[in-house]
């Protein structure tokens, strides 16, 4: 992370969710469907909470699947590029928000090459498909940045019923994986694949009862893996490098020191 942190606190820090600036996991509000930038997030559960908390999980193929024979315009939509905001967490020499597309048909042989029309194809074995989003980074772009001064478009109308029809097809009960972390679960999601949320979470609006578990805690871990899926070019933008190894993922600006923080705000 910006701080360094090797180990994530996943905590109700108790932090703005309205502020587009906020990392909604330092909150208790819902957390939309999302990528982690990482190839595979670990998550361990030392608690979870007295109402919500559950975790949901998306099949990226799935979903790709069902778009390209429900909605194909909306998918061809995805494959383009749409201004993110980094929130903050800037490398050197990257500006403060960055362009990605949602989804990547690439070539499986890690050249990182993309087909010109990845939603019209009909992909063979050599190709992948990886998906990287976080509605909530777009909405945050379009909100602390502007046209004229930071060169930041305007989503089109396309683009915004494009992700409505991704947000509302991550929903479909033929496509959403409910679970429930209980203290002990640990779940590993391989990012470009799936996509995961959580709901809102919190005690009752009186406040926690003796006896009553404490608060929701997770702890989160970012791999990569040895064998890694090769990556399209394009993911470079978010994760530093597609060259599998240390330097793949994450978040890297200047004046870190790497250290796993033992307790939530350390």
């Amino acid at each position: 992370m910006n701080d360094g942190t090797t180990l994530r606190h996943v905590k109700d820090l108790g932090r703005d969710p309205n502020d587009p600036a906020t990392r909604t996991y330092t909150t208790s509000a819902a957390q939309p469907f999302h990528t982690d930038s990482a190839d595979v997030v670990g998550l361990c559960c030392l608690n979870n909470d007295v109402v919500g908390g559950d975790s949901m999980v998306a099949s990226v193929v799935e979903i790709w699947n069902r778009m390209r024979s429900e909605s194909p315009a909306a998918l061809r939509t995805l494959a383009e590029p749409f201004p993110v905001d980094r929130k903050g967490e800037i490398p050197p020499g990257c500006g403060p928000t960055y362009d990605m597309p949602v989804f990547h048909v690439h070539r499986g042989d890690g050249s990182g090459s993309e087909p010109a029309e990845p939603t019209l194809m009909n992909a063979g074995p050599e190709w992948l498909l990886s998906g990287i989003y976080d509605r909530n980074f777009i909405a945050s772009a379009q909100a602390r940045f502007d046209v004229e001064n930071d060169g930041v478009p305007r989503l089109t109308s396309a683009q915004t019923e494009a992700l409505d029809a991704l947000d509302a097809m991550c929903l479909d009960d033929d496509v959403c994986l409910h679970m429930r972390l209980e203290p002990g679960d640990i779940q590993w999601l391989h990012n470009h694949t799936t996509l995961h949320a959580r709901t809102a979470y919190g005690v009752d609006p009186g406040g926690r009862d003796a006896g009553e578990p404490p608060p929701r805690h997770l702890l989160r871990l970012w791999i990569t893996p040895p064998n890694a899926r090769p990556l399209p070019a394009s993911f470079a933008t978010r994760f530093g490098s597609v060259t599998v190894g240390p330097e793949r993922g994450g978040i890297r600006v200047e004046g870190q020191t790497p250290y796993c923080a033992l307790e939530p705000g350390e």
